[in-house]
């Protein structure tokens, strides 16, 4: 698409989207909102806050959805206007864009939400998305000197015990990611907390770390009497990725009463590997019963594929004639 064209689309969509006797809000056109030029972007920001807050509501969770989605699209200096929007749901919504955003000029702003936002929500929302740019800069996709700022702004939650146990939670997750020397203690303070939540929270800490210290602990939680402390402890173990795991996981796939249990389980084995996952997958991948996880287990077992160096090319739905293009 050229610039004539492009720009030509993008104030059709601005139409419909301020328009509110137009009550449809076509997902497929918010696209177009991605990677916007400054121009487009200032008048954006200017007829936003004319619109309902419904509206608002509605295209900020479109467009959290799309990001989910679909890794390609850009949406991060939208986001960064709607951190000022009055409504709860549109700057969460906002932050919820920035999953995989590769914009450390969102870092300053993230931070100034998570330490002075109103509402808890948001603030704890904030300090999850920051353990995101902790994750990206360990795995080298961002500039390691980014982590210390943001590691500095954590801390001073874990020490203050007026906060919203919500900052805290996602505090110590973002932590765990990063080479903060005192968050180990920390993992275990919240594991030996009485609120199941905070408990929660330090198993999945203790999975960000990646560390097999905290193996035994993940392993004891596979049998927790709830399932979403089950589901939490599956999704820690795929993350350290330990084949000591793989047979407790088997078992909650083939027999945990819970599906989310299950499927959890099924993405955790695909994480970790090796015969056993492999051979478990590829058998209940022809269990009509197990129909729900069908889906799930084709993508750990590519996933699988994919980390072996092998790729079966039955697998993409290729015909012929495409190779002739």
């Amino acid at each position: 698409m050229n610039t004539e064209d492009y720009e030509k689309e993008l104030n059709d969509l601005f139409t419909k989207l301020f328009d509110e006797t137009n009550e449809d809000v076509s997902i497929a056109d918010l696209y177009l909102l991605s990677d916007m030029p400054s121009t487009s972007l200032a008048t954006f920001g200017e007829r936003w806050a004319t619109l309902s807050d419904d509206r608002r509501r509605t295209i900020s969770r479109h467009l959290a959805d799309i990001s989910e989605e679909n890794f390609q699209v850009d949406f991060s200096p939208v986001s960064l206007l709607l951190f000022k929007d009055p409504l709860t749901e549109v700057r969460t919504a906002a932050l919820d864009t920035l999953w995989d955003t590769t914009n450390i000029n969102l870092i300053e702003p993230i931070i100034k939400l998570m330490q002075e936002d109103e509402v808890s929500a948001v603030r704890a929302s904030a300090a999850a998305t920051l353990g995101h740019f902790i994750l990206m800069a360990h795995w080298d996709e961002l500039p390691r000197h980014i982590e210390q700022p943001i590691v500095e702004a954590l801390v001073p939650n874990l020490h203050n015990d007026t906060l919203d146990p919500a900052i805290r939670r996602a505090t110590i997750e973002s932590l765990a990611g990063s080479s903060y020397p005192e968050i180990e203690r920390h993992i275990e303070l919240a594991y030996e907390d009485g609120d199941p939540q905070m408990q929660r929270s330090a198993v999945f800490a203790m999975g960000r770390t990646a560390n097999k210290r905290w193996l035994p602990i993940v392993l004891n939680e596979l049998e927790h009497y709830d399932s979403e402390m089950r589901a939490e402890a599956a999704q820690a173990a795929g993350v350290i990725g330990s084949a000591e795991a793989s047979p407790a996981l088997v078992e909650l796939a083939y027999y945990d009463e819970d599906l989310e249990v299950r499927l959890t389980a099924v993405i955790a084995l695909g994480a970790i590997g090796g015969d056993v996952a492999s051979r478990a997958l590829s058998q209940l991948a022809e269990d009509p019963e197990a129909a729900d996880l069908h889906e799930t287990i084709d993508d750990a077992l590519e996933e699988m594929m994919w980390m072996g160096g092998e790729f079966d090319l039955s697998l993409l739905d290729i015909d012929d004639e495409d190779w002739d293009d």
